[in-house]
């Protein structure tokens, strides 16, 4: 919401969200839109935790007293949502999936981020002298899976800032990725 990826209307596609927008928009008629957002991230966190302690001390009552073995082998998850916040919990996902995860400038970054990951990847598999020493001096005596895994490892260890900078050392031009 905050980064302009989809309006707060959107939210209500999702039952559980729009009863809890409508129960806020009930108390507080003219709340702006930032209050709203947040009191609406405040009552979601809220549920979902008094939901997953309701459930599951529902799940642990039969198993009061009993030594912690039971519980290890009540033959279900004993902490967990319950059926209507797993509903919700679900709809959630599918529907951040297709207005969040797959929003068309999130996947415009994600693109130019791998593409940042493989150019590095392919910098220091093409000429390990560009890593630093401490690392380089690792690869010595390693066969190719070894080295590639070492490499993965390296890069991997990047903050995204460190990345960008490492990729600008390397490469002529380098995304924004904003």
């Amino acid at each position: 919401l905050r980064a302009g990826l989809f309006p707060l209307s959107d939210l209500n596609e999702v039952p559980f969200l729009a009863d809890i927008l409508a129960e806020i928009y009930k108390k507080w008629h003219n709340l702006e839109e930032s209050r709203v957002i947040h009191e609406l991230g405040r009552r979601l966190i809220t549920r979902f935790v008094e939901g997953v302690i309701e459930e599951s001390r529902r799940r642990l009552l039969p198993l009061v007293g009993l030594p912690i073995e039971a519980i290890r082998n009540a033959g279900e998850p004993v902490i967990v949502f319950g059926n209507e916040l797993t509903i919700a919990d679900r709809d959630i996902k599918h529907f951040l999936f297709a207005k969040m995860y797959r929003n068309a400038d999130v996947m415009r970054v994600r693109g130019e981020a791998d593409m940042v990951v493989r150019d590095l990847y392919n910098a220091f598999v093409s000429d390990s002298s560009r890593l630093p020493e401490d690392w380089r001096q690792r690869l010595i005596g390693q066969g190719d899976a070894e080295r590639a895994q070492h490499i993965a490892d390296y890069i991997a260890g990047m903050t995204d800032r460190f990345a960008l900078q490492e990729h600008r050392r390397l490469f002529d031009a380098t995304p924004d990725l904003r």
